[in-house]
């Protein structure tokens, strides 16, 4: 397969680089986001796009920034000129795709940061570039100012056309802006307010419902920014960005009281096809054709949004963190059933079933198949001393569920985890692995936890049967190790639970820094298991106290869930025909 490369020009827009990334991160081989010194309209600006690059490419992704140093100056008020700049910005793509030793036949996409294809669409690329001279065009959905207004009627109803690809070979040769427009004498409508929409060439290929433009998010306070950077400046948007008024807390219950007037006026102005979206929650954003991030994360991301009921003022003064021993203890875990055998009959029957046992020690297993009467089973641990994987009664594996088993294709019936998922660096791909394991309308049963952003992490044992090192003991104050930091929660069990200084300080190494928990939030469990049809899903929460609460969101407001605890999930797999 040939390598994909999504490239992108950008100004500001941190944010839609991170749903870009999301979104593509599966799909394509590296990201190249060229920023440069000057805005469209000769001004300098701040470098704002290197820092979220760098923090991506310590995260693992490949990705590089390119700084243009060298734009040319300002052209006055020649605004044909000022596109030059951006046309500029956009072909010096080919710089820093010169330094990455690319073939000829390496896929190359090309777009304004905001435009974001979708996933599914980019796999599509490979069979759409068989001829070196084709290329793609994806077909976008218009939104602008918020995620939840889509703007069909842009442009006289013609869909926006703005990320296209093409093999690199191509590309050195026609340049990122001729890839863009196509044909200068007739160019593609979409990204041209041209007002009509030409048939396409015999080497074009257009990728429908491809993506996504999100223009000028954020709100008026985004689009004044904007106007005062890019080159479709006029008199009118001139005088938006004098205009004092601030947008950017747009959902916020204060701004839109003392601004109600404003408000008003610009949502009947610009947002007519604007959705409801009643709060940032996951259930009432999960019908939106938005990408899956901002479904999963929406809080993260709540400026993007326009809710229709405000939100809490975050102007509000967040009361002092109080001492950590005067935060309450979570309580018990009443719905959590230790006997996981009786957790899985409740949910589905094994009987005579082909099972693979992730998580289980040999004494777990043995048990699980004489009660419920398996046919056959195999163990799979995740590492060589976890739970008795040497033992030698029981046939085991040591594998990463994460990746790619030794196991063949629809090997067993059912795949069953115990208390595994909230180990795994990459939940997804345990799910992906279980389904391709796992025969059409088969079974993949996980009983998970504790979730890290739950109320007492995951810390495994620090010292078993100690209230103050054992989070099963659930005597642990809630929440501790998302609001503290180490020094804090190192003194708190030494002066106030009778630990010593030195287990004290093992104890924040371990809980911090050992590398068998995966430390994801509670999103990430429901996002891993997306594609599977579910028959139970059962969770386990702790409900969190108000103000404990309105500390997590302040501190982790890209999370949404600090009460899920973990959970007993059942799923059919089912295969395609």
């Amino acid at each position: 397969m040939p390598k994909i490369v999504d490239c992108v020009i950008g100004f500001n827009e941190i944010d839609m680089l991170m749903v870009r990334v999301a979104e593509l991160t599966n799909v394509v081989d590296a990201f190249v986001v060229v920023e440069s010194s000057k805005t469209h309209t000769g001004a300098a600006k701040p470098i704002l796009l290197r820092d979220a690059v760098a923090e991506l490419r310590d995260a693992g992704y490949d990705i590089l920034h390119y700084l243009i140093d060298d734009m040319p100056g300002a052209f006055g008020s020649a605004r044909e000129l000022g596109w030059i700049v951006e046309n500029l910005q956009r072909n010096c793509i080919l710089r820093p795709l010169s330094l990455m030793g690319l073939p000829d036949d390496a896929i190359i996409m090309v777009s304004d940061i905001d435009e974001i294809p979708r996933a599914e669409c980019v796999k599509q690329l490979p069979a759409l570039l068989d001829n070196p001279r084709n290329i793609a065009i994806f077909d976008m959905v218009m939104k602008k100012y918020f995620v939840n207004n889509e703007t069909i009627a842009h442009f006289n109803n013609l869909p926006w056309l703005g990320t296209v690809a093409c093999q690199y070979g191509l590309l050195k040769n026609i340049m990122p802006q001729g890839a863009r427009i196509g044909d200068p004498i007739s160019p593609r409508s979409g990204c041209l307010n041209l007002g009509y929409d030409r048939e396409l060439y015999s080497y074009e290929r257009r990728v429908p419902n491809g993506g996504w433009h999100f223009s000028s998010m954020g709100g008026m306070e985004a689009l004044a920014l904007k106007m005062q950077s890019i080159v479709e400046r006029t008199r009118d948007n001139t005088e938006v960005v004098a205009k004092p008024t601030r947008f950017g807390k747009h959902n916020y219950r204060g701004f839109r009281e003392s601004n109600a007037e404003v408000v008003a006026k610009f949502l009947a102005e610009h947002t007519p096809e604007l959705k409801n979206v009643n709060a940032p929650t996951l259930k009432d954003v999960a019908e939106l054709d938005i990408p899956d991030v901002l479904k999963t994360s929406p809080r993260q991301f709540d400026f993007l949004f326009y809710f229709t009921e405000a939100i809490d003022d975050d102007s509000a003064p967040i009361d002092e963190l109080p001492p950590i021993e005067k935060l309450p203890y979570p309580g018990p875990l009443l719905n959590y059933a230790p006997n996981s055998i009786a957790r899985i009959r409740g949910h589905m029957s094994l009987a005579g079933k082909n099972v693979l046992l992730v998580g289980y020690s040999e004494a777990q297993a043995q048990s699980l198949i004489e009660q419920e009467h398996i046919a056959s089973a195999k163990r799979l641990a995740l590492w060589e001393d976890h739970i008795d994987a040497q033992g030698s009664a029981f046939p085991v594996i040591i594998g990463d569920i994460c990746g790619r088993t030794s196991f063949d294709d629809s090997s067993f019936d059912a795949v069953v985890f115990m208390s595994v998922w909230e180990h795994m660096h990459d939940i997804e791909g345990a799910c992906r692995e279980s389904a391709r394991l796992t025969k059409n309308g088969g079974v993949v049963f996980t009983e998970f936890g504790p979730v890290w952003t739950g109320a007492t992490g995951h810390h495994l044992y620090l010292d078993g049967g100690n209230p103050a090192l054992d989070f099963t003991q659930r005597q642990l104050p809630s929440h501790m190790h998302l609001l503290y930091d180490r020094e804090t929660i190192a003194r708190y069990l030494s002066d106030h639970r009778g630990v010593h200084p030195h287990h004290a300080d093992r104890a924040v190494e371990f809980i911090f820094d050992s590398d068998n928990i995966n430390r994801q939030p509670a999103p990430a469990y429901f996002k891993a298991a997306q594609h599977f049809r579910p028959i139970v899903t059962e969770d386990y929460v702790s409900p969190v106290r108000l103000d404990i609460l309105r500390q997590l969101r302040a501190r982790w407001p890209q999370i949404d869930r600090f009460d899920l605890d973990g959970g007993a999930w059942a799923f059919a797999v089912d295969k395609p025909s």
